[in-house]
Parts: structure tokens; C-alpha cells; sequence
């Protein structure tokens, strides 16, 4: 037997049943079952009872049937699809959607799963082991799953039943010890939840599900279990410089705290909330004052960014920032959680009551992605104006290149070779600023008291849309330098860019403190040994360029070094791929 096993078919399914299952606010772990045969009339176990040599576990007083979860077991998450899609005031859901994609993807309806568990023990040697329990309102057919979910598994036996055994390591095996429950796991684990458990086992997790309540979301987080793993987790992060600012008075945060515990109810009558359970009432100040250090330092990163975007040109940016201040305070407030005793709680509305909760984070959700967004279309504006600008200097150059039989110099000289005027004022005429360019005395150096009234007219072509500069300075400079487009007093050919004007920078952004009063004959003097000195940080991640040909090219700060010098010389003969 030939076993194909396709990773990107079994995600794609994996992402439909979690689709399926959750969509409705009914989150899962989305593994899909691979097509084991349903057990036979007879075979049929209580779910309350192990599927296995007979040993039976009760089932807790708050309803939840732990029979499969380990003692070893750091994490649970508990849903009742079901309940939620079938609920009447989840009546406006696509429900049929969801139904027509689960039997479509999987052969699952969602309507028929009225529970579903899953487990997770910490990693040892390899990867996490997990447990996912799905119990079935009515008798589950496997021959009417998704053949192609069997892909990694072959038929084998489990304590005398049949099951299918996963041949991929980080996939998992499935059985159904009953007609209306199906297990998927790793294949270890599977082994030993189906080979029955004490009745009185006993770990912190266990414990701590035995008390809970059928809420429509239960997930739990025992830390006492992997301490070790995050705060070694922790400390990685902080080495590498990964943890934002706001947030690391709470890298402190692990050791004080036993358990993580949240809760969602949409048609239930309890809590939405999360529960972070400290070690102790000690424990549990402490954990609280870092959280509201953390809060406050955030607040203040918040009110200082939006202090300058309260400073923007755009009338609705400014107006934005300013809602933002207004609110900030609100939002900082909805995110601080009360502390009772030896735990701190975050939310704790009903389901009746989640209504201005639910109003106000949802406004706050859609805020925090708008203004990313709105950021994000005004910098890609700025950029495409930013490129253009290049592009219309370029234009001017080449034009002087067509008309004079070289690229402009850096100046034109006075007696005793004294650069007078830069070349941005002699490729005025080029860029439709011929009456600008009468107006110069050209045997007169840029700061002469003549000269010098001119500079408050520096065409906008010469400012960066992103750069926040005042007066009639330019971020827009030729690198100069032995071996580039800008060498010596002379105007540079064509015929002396060997290494073709395809591959040579003619033109560059540079940061603000580097910028130079436009007339000025300055430009970007280049350090060959620190080719990345000087240039723009305007645009996240990449500098605007422009080539010799007239090309516009965003380079990305992260460029190698040696192809990015050999981008900036005429004639150092070196080969230069495209796609840069």
C-alpha cells in the first residue's frame, strides 16, 4: 500500500472543521477525523465509561465527562457547538454555511457535534501531545468522512478494536470506542487514554475541571505544569530584543500565577470572562500592580504617538488622534482586570449583559484596525509620491544628458574652481522650471544675497511626501565619489557607466539630518565601506533609488552589502542580478 500524505490537504480540511465548529464564537482545535469505520451495534460503550478492559470513570458533578483527559494534561478547551448554531439568538448565523462546509470538507455536520474536548500534555522529547474528544448528539458514520483525510493513517488494532494508525509523526491516529464519540490523537496518547485511567486520578488541571461549569467556551491553562518551558520561552525573548516595552514588567508575570481560566458564554447564562489564578493573595498584588504598570506605560507610548499624529496635515488623522485621546482612558480601564482575593478577572459580564462589553471592544477592535490601516494607504501613498518625484529628477537628468552629452556636475565653478550652483538648478529648465532658472545669477555661488532669496521657491519635486522636514531643504542627493555617477568637475557620459546605467544608482533619498538647502552644492558623499550610511528611513523597510536609466527601484534596508556597493559604482565591473 502506497501511503500519500499531502500536509497542505490535511491544514486545508484542519482549517475547515475549525471554521465549521467555531464560527458562531464556537471555538475548536479544528483536527479533522480520517475515515475510521463507526463501531458496531452492540460495541457501543457509555460515554462515561472507558473503552477499554472494562474499568468505568465517573463522570464529575458539573457535567464535563473527563474519561479521556491525563493527568499529565497541562491544557483543556471544552465547546458545545451544537448549543450555540442551534440557539435562537444565534438565529441570523449562516448556519447553513457552516453545515454545507463541514459535510462538504469532512462529512460532518457541525450541528451534530454536541461537545467537543481537547487536551494537550506539554512536550517532552518531541512535539506536544494532544487529545480531541467529539461527541456526537446521534450515531456517527465514519464511511461518510473525507477520503482524503486518511491519507496518513493505515488500518490497525487498538486493545482489541479497530482504529486507524497515523504513519506520520505529527499527525494523528483515530478510533471511536462508541457509536457517538470519536477520539483523535497523537498515536501515543491514544494508546494510553484508551487503556483506561483510575477513577481517582488526580493532577492541578483535573482538579480544576472537575469544579467547572458548562460554559458555551472553556479553556484552562495550568502553569504550574510548564513554568519552566515559558519562562524559558520568556527569556528568549528577551535576549532578543523581542518583547515591546509596555510589556515587560509582565515577563515577571509566570511565577506568580497557578492558572489561566476563560470562559465565553453567547446563549448561556454565565460569565464571559478570563480568570488569572495566582499562587496566592500575595501573589496575586503583585501580579496586578504589573499589570498596571504595563497599562500605564502603554497608555503613555499611546498618547505619545497620537501627540504627533495630532500634528498631521490631514484634517481626519488629527481628528482621529484626538478621539483616541479622548477615549484612551476608557480603554485603558476595559482592559484592567479587578482583583478578588488570590485572582484577577477581566470581564464577568452575563450573557445579557455582554452587550456593552461586547459594543465597546468591538469599537475598540475596529479603531486599532483602522488606524493601522489608514496609515498603511497613506504611507503607500507617500511612497508612490515619493517615486515619482525620483522619477521626474530623473527625467530632468536625462533630458540635461540628451541635450548636453553628459549628466550634469555636481556644480558649475566660480573662479578658483568655487562650486557655485547645484546641479538641482541647472536641470530646472528640465523640469517645466524654465522661469525659476532665469532668475538665478549663475556666476553667483547659491548663498549670495541674490541666490539666496531664492531658495524658499524649491519645487515640490524636491520634497519627500513622507519626510517631515520644514523649509527649503531636499533629502534628494547624487552620490559622489571616485567611480560613480557624480565624480570629479565634469559631467559623467554614458560611455563611462560600463557597468550599465541599469545597474547605478544616479540618485538616492537620504535621513533629514543629512539633508541640504536645495541650491547648495552638497550631496551624498559615499562611504564605499558603509554603503547603507546616510540613506532615507522614510519608508518601512526599503529606501527609494533611482537609476542611471531612469528606473525607480524600493531597495530593502536589508540588501546585501557588497551588491548594494557594487549598485552604486559606474565602472567596478561587477555583476549585478536582476530582481533587486
Amino acid at each position: 500500500m502506497i501511503i500519500r500524505f499531502h500536509p497542505s490537504r490535511f491544514f486545508h480540511r484542519a482549517l475547515c472543521w475549525f471554521l465549521v465548529a467555531v464560527m458562531g464564537t464556537a471555538p475548536s482545535l479544528g483536527i479533522p477525523w480520517a475515515g475510521i469505520a463507526a463501531a458496531q451495534p452492540g460495541e457501543a460503550a457509555d460515554s462515561a465509561r472507558i473503552a477499554t478492559p472494562g474499568e468505568e470513570a465517573t463522570t464529575p458533578k458539573a457535567g464535563l465527562d473527563l474519561t479521556y483527559c491525563t493527568d499529565r494534561a497541562c491544557a483543556a478547551l471544552v465547546v458545545y457547538p451544537r448549543r450555540m448554531l442551534t440557539d435562537p439568538t444565534m438565529a441570523m448565523l449562516p448556519i447553513e454555511v457552516f453545515t454545507a462546509a463541514g459535510v462538504k470538507e469532512l462529512g460532518i455536520d457541525p450541528l451534530n457535534v454536541e461537545q467537543l474536548q481537547a487536551f494537550v500534555e506539554p512536550p517532552m522529547a518531541g512535539p506536544p501531545t494532544f487529545a480531541i474528544i467529539v461527541k456526537f448528539t446521534k450515531p456517527f458514520r465514519g464511511s461518510d468522512l473525507n477520503r482524503q483525510l486518511r491519507a496518513h493513517t493505515m488500518p490497525s488494532e487498538l486493545y482489541g478494536k479497530k482504529y486507524l494508525q497515523s504513519q506520520h509523526p505529527m499527525m494523528p491516529s483515530f478510533t471511536m470506542p462508541d457509536e457517538k464519540t470519536l477520539l483523535v490523537a497523537s498515536d501515543e496518547m491514544l494508546h494510553r487514554i484508551t487503556a483506561g485511567r483510575k477513577e481517582n486520578a488526580s493532577s492541578p488541571l483535573l482538579d480544576d475541571l472537575k469544579s467547572a461549569s458548562a460554559d458555551d467556551f472553556y479553556a484552562l491553562v495550568n502553569l504550574d505544569m510548564i513554568r519552566p518551558l515559558v519562562n524559558l520561552g520568556l527569556q528568549h525573548a528577551r535576549q532578543s530584543g523581542k518583547v515591546p516595552p509596555p510589556l515587560a514588567p509582565l515577563l515577571k508575570a509566570p511565577d506568580l500565577i497557578r492558572s489561566v481560566e476563560a470562559t465565553i458564554n453567547l446563549v448561556s447564562a454565565g460569565p464571559t470572562q478570563l480568570v488569572v489564578h495566582a499562587k496566592n493573595e500575595a501573589a496575586a498584588k503583585k501580579l496586578a500592580a504589573l499589570v498596571d504598570e504595563s497599562l500605564a506605560t502603554m497608555r503613555q507610548q499611546m498618547l505619545t504617538q497620537l501627540a504627533r499624529q495630532e500634528q498631521s496635515d490631514d484634517p481626519v488623522e488629527r481628528a482621529t488622534a484626538q478621539y483616541m485621546k479622548r477615549i484612551s482612558g476608557q480603554m485603558t480601564e476595559l482592559y484592567r482586570p479587578s482583583r478578588e482575593g488570590d485572582k484577577l478577572v477581566l470581564g464577568g459580564q452575563s450573557a445579557a449583559g455582554n452587550q456593552q462589553l461586547t459594543s465597546i471592544a468591538t469599537i475598540g477592535i475596529l479603531v486599532s484596525l483602522l488606524l493601522p490601516a489608514v496609515q498603511a494607504a497613506r504611507e503607500a501613498a507617500r511612497r508612490a509620491a515619493c517615486a515619482n518625484n525620483l522619477k521626474q529628477l530623473m527625467l530632468g537628468l536625462l533630458n540635461y544628458e540628451s541635450a548636453h552629452g553628459h549628466y550634469p556636475a555636481q556644480a558649475n565653478y566660480g573662479q578658483g574652481d568655487k562650486p557655485l550652483l547645484s546641479w538641482r538648478v541647472h536641470i530646472l529648465p528640465y523640469l517645466e522650471q524654465q522661469s525659476l532658472y532665469q532668475q538665478f545669477h549663475l556666476d553667483e555661488p547659491w548663498d549670495s544675497p541674490h541666490n539666496k532669496r531664492l531658495l524658499d521657491k524649491m519645487p515640490e519635486v524636491y520634497r519627500c511626501p513622507s519626510s517631515p522636514l520644514d523649509g527649503p531643504r531636499t533629502t534628494y542627493l547624487m552620490p559622489h565619489g571616485k567611480g560613480l555617477l557624480l565624480e570629479g568637475k565634469e559631467g559623467i557620459t554614458i560611455r563611462q557607466v560600463t557597468d550599465g546605467t541599469s545597474n547605478t544608482i544616479a540618485l538616492v533619498e537620504v535621513k533629514d539630518k543629512h539633508a541640504v538647502p536645495w541650491t547648495k552644492p552638497e550631496d551624498l558623499s559615499w562611504d564605499p565601506k558603509n554603503p547603507r550610511n546616510h540613506l532615507g528611513i522614510y519608508h518601512p523597510g526599503i529606501f527609494q533609488v533611482a537609476f542611471a536609466d531612469g528606473s525607480i527601484h524600493a531597495i530593502s534596508n536589508d540588501m546585501d552589502v557588497d551588491v548594494l556597493k557594487s549598485l552604486f559604482t559606474r565602472n567596478g565591473g561587477e555583476i549585478v542580478g536582476g530582481g533587486f
